[in-house]
C-alpha cells in the first residue's frame, strides 16, 4: 500500500513539473512571436485605398491593377450585380468603365479599417459619394458602399474582394 501511494505520487509530481516545463515553453515561443503594429498596417492600407481612388479619377488601369491580388479567383461584386471573377475579367471591365465615363471623383464619407492580428488579412467599409460625367451629362450618386477584403503578400497589400452597392432611395 505504501508503494502504491509513494508511485502515485511520484506520478502526480512528474504529471505536474512536466506540465510547467510545457507552459513555460509556451510562454517563451509567445514572447518569441513578431510585434504587430497594427496601426501601422491600417497607415498602409489606408495608402492602398488612396491610390485605388486615385487610379480611378485618372482612368490609370495599370496602376489600378496593381492594387489587386493578380489571381483567377479574386471576386469583385458591382453596384447593380455584376459580378468579375479573376483579375483578367475585373481589368476588362475597369477598361471598359474608364472608355464610358469622362470625368470622376470621389469624397470618402465614413471609412474603417479592421486589421487581423496576424496582420495578413484585414478587411475595409467606405462610404462614398461620387460624381462623374457620363455621355456629357454629370451624375452624382451619394452614399455609396465599398468594402473590400486584403491579403499582405511579400510586405504588400493587396484586394482580393470588393463590393460596392448603393443604398435603396429613402422615402
Amino acid at each position: 500500500m505504501k508503494k502504491s501511494i509513494f508511485q502515485s505520487t511520484l506520478i502526480c509530481i512528474s504529471l505536474a513539473l512536466i506540465l510547467c516545463i510545457q507552459i513555460k515553453c509556451q510562454k517563451q515561443t509567445e514572447d518569441l512571436s513578431p510585434v504587430v503594429d497594427i496601426e501601422a498596417e491600417k497607415v498602409n492600407i489606408q495608402s492602398v485605398l488612396d491610390r485605388w481612388l486615385q487610379a480611378n479619377r485618372d482612368k490609370d488601369i495599370e496602376s489600378y491593377m496593381k492594387i489587386f491580388a493578380p489571381d483567377e479567383d479574386i471576386v469583385n461584386l458591382g453596384v447593380s450585380g455584376e459580378r468579375w471573377i479573376g483579375w483578367e475579367a475585373l481589368k476588362e471591365r475597369t477598361m471598359k468603365s474608364y472608355e464610358a465615363i469622362d470625368k470622376i471623383d470621389f469624397s470618402v464619407r465614413d471609412r474603417v479599417i479592421k486589421v487581423h492580428a496576424s496582420s495578413k488579412v484585414a478587411w475595409v467599409f467606405l462610404v462614398l459619394d461620387i460624381n462623374f460625367i457620363f455621355q456629357g451629362e454629370a451624375i452624382s450618386v451619394e452614399k455609396v458602399r465599398l468594402t473590400g477584403v486584403l491579403e499582405k503578400r511579400d510586405e504588400n497589400w493587396v484586394v482580393v474582394q470588393s463590393h460596392a452597392s448603393i443604398p435603396a432611395p429613402e422615402e
